[in-house]
């Protein structure tokens, strides 16, 4: 995912932080929630609205901190029968951004006690976006599948009906069986 994975480019200018901390609302938008929906593989994504505050630190005015809390409502397909599951998510975000000129050269050995790599800020500004869509990308289920009990039949009009034939990724298996039941080999 890495470099790619901006959807929408959400920058905070340090200069606008200035003394005081910087607290904003940041809401994707339908365009870039469907262009995140793509690189994530989720059917969609509906809503990602991220809380975050910003404040200088006190021990050095190069380096930020950045505080906060996203939400997200998406939806995956099941993993085991390609039916759709809907879900939701909160997660708290939080990062220190370091000027490149300050940028830290560490081993790549970590250990469990090890702080977060900082993420690196140039041209004085900090991006946020990609901070929250990284996040995000961590966040939701790899592999989803629905509760036990429910793959195989997907909800429609509030009841659960068999799932259709046609989109079932074993539709065409009882055809090719019989094929070569009838085709002896050798």
């Amino acid at each position: 995912m890495g470099e790619n994975l901006v959807a929408t480019s959400f920058c905070i200018s340090i200069v606008e932080i200035g003394s005081k901390r910087w607290e904003r609302e940041l809401r994707w938008n339908s365009a870039a929630r469907r262009t995140l929906a793509g690189f994530l593989n989720l059917a969609e994504l509906t809503e990602l609205v991220a809380d975050v505050n910003v404040l200088k630190s006190s021990r050095d005015a190069s380096v930020f901190i950045l505080k906060g809390k996203f939400k997200a409502s998406f939806v995956q397909e099941c993993v085991v029968c390609m039916g759709l599951i809907s879900s939701s998510l909160k997660e708290d975000v939080g990062a220190k951004f370091v000027p490149t000129v300050r940028q830290v050269n560490r081993e790549d050995i970590f250990t469990y006690l090890d702080e977060d790599h900082p993420e690196i800020y140039s041209d004085g500004m900090l991006e946020v976006g990609k901070l929250v869509q990284d996040q995000l990308s961590l966040s939701i289920a790899s592999y989803p599948k629905h509760e036990q009990g429910q793959c195989g039949r997907v909800a429609a009009g509030g009841t659960y009906s068999e799932l259709s034939s046609k989109n079932s990724p074993f539709a065409d298996l009882s055809k090719l069986l019989k094929e070569k039941k009838k085709k002896p080999i050798g």
